[in-house]
């Protein structure tokens, strides 16, 4: 029986700001359609390593591999267009906006459109926007928060906001899905609805 191919590897992963050490060599292979946590205590490292996958952060040193394809260093919107979507410690939401209208940011293909379809809304924009809806409310769905997507982000819980945040992330089905802290200022049934999405 042959094992699964590589969806992620870090060579030596290391990340120096000046003389501290972040984070210093980093193995780690994840196979395709493996759940793999990284635990520690604050300060170890843990986001400063997902900054490096994602591409927000350069490593000082080693590689980076997605699907084979070394992605060291690339931007993260390179990276996002590679497949890799996150969510992070701190929730990034917008506040103006719905909770269906933040996680429909997740799930549009920004880089795809051009800039006349997006000005015009003519052409595949309605195509991709209904495309796009379908995989928010899947998201929405997913983690169970379909009763408050009308709900302005100001008028939500901590814990529904870091529940949109994980759906925003997941509207995009990424390749690889990088969950910081996710289950931070949850509540136990929260969490479950999060475990099982």
């Amino acid at each position: 029986m042959s094992a699964r191919p590589l969806r992620l590897q870090l060579s030596g992963v290391t990340k120096r700001f000046g003389g501290l050490i972040a984070v210093e060599g980093v193995d780690l292979d994840v196979p395709t359609g493996e759940i793999c946590a990284v635990i520690g205590p604050n300060g170890a490292g843990k986001s400063t390593l997902f900054s490096m996958i994602a591409g927000a952060l350069r490593p000082t040193e080693g590689s980076i591999h997605l699907d084979g394809m070394d992605i060291t260093g690339r931007p993260s919107h390179e990276v996002a267009l590679q497949g890799i979507a996150r969510s992070f410690q701190l929730v990034n939401l917008f506040t103006s906006m719905t909770v269906a209208e933040n996680v429909l940011v997740g799930a549009e293909r920004h880089a795809t459109l051009g800039l006349w379809p997006s000005m015009s809304h003519l052409g595949r924009f309605g195509r991709e926007r209904r495309e796009a809806e379908e995989r928010a409310a899947h998201a929405i769905d997913l983690v169970g928060i379909g009763d408050i997507a009308d709900h302005p982000i100001g008028r939500i819980t901590y814990g529904q906001q870091r529940l949109v945040a994980a759906a925003r992330a997941l509207a995009a089905r990424p390749k690889l899905l990088l969950l910081d802290e996710p289950a931070a200022g949850l509540s136990e049934p929260e969490v479950e609805v999060l475990a099982h999405a």
